[in-house]
């Protein structure tokens, strides 16, 4: 909800990596359809500021029980990379909008709430796995 009013962002996440003339298309057909788009998704989730909230608290105690799991370690379970490590990684990306990430993705737009877990020991430790595990690009 926080990005709803940044124009162009939907599109530009659904199109990266395509041709720049998909890119062009999807960005006027989401300038069309948003206003039905937006009407589809409230009544299908009712967004509303209390659901909003209680969304947000259930990020931040996902994040802290990440945290508790690792319980100060470099991984979640035991003492190497595991498929936990990537899942969350993986599904958690958008709390740091990692360099590594396999392709450009666009600026991020401002979002208090994002802004302020960026120092949170889970975010900190997915922005890690990111770097340590991904590295550089595998492109060839």
């Amino acid at each position: 909800i926080e990005w709803w009013d940044e124009p162009g962002f939907g599109a530009a996440i659904f199109t990266i990596d395509q041709p720049a003339a998909v890119r062009w298309g999807v960005r006027r057909v989401e300038q069309l359809v948003r206003p039905f788009i937006w009407r589809f998704f409230n009544r299908r989730y009712g967004f509303e500021a209390g659901s909003l909230e209680r969304s947000k608290e259930t990020l931040r105690s996902a994040l802290d029980r990440i945290e508790a799991e690792r319980n100060g370690r470099p991984y979640l379970a035991g003492d190497s990379f595991t498929v936990a490590d990537l899942s969350a990684a993986a599904l958690l990306y958008p709390f740091v909008w990692p360099p590594e990430y396999p392709y450009q993705l666009p600026a991020r737009p401002g979002s208090d709430f994002l802004d302020s877990l960026r120092d949170h020991p889970a975010c900190v430790w997915i922005a890690e796995i990111w770097r340590r595990q991904r590295g550089g690009s595998a492109e060839i």
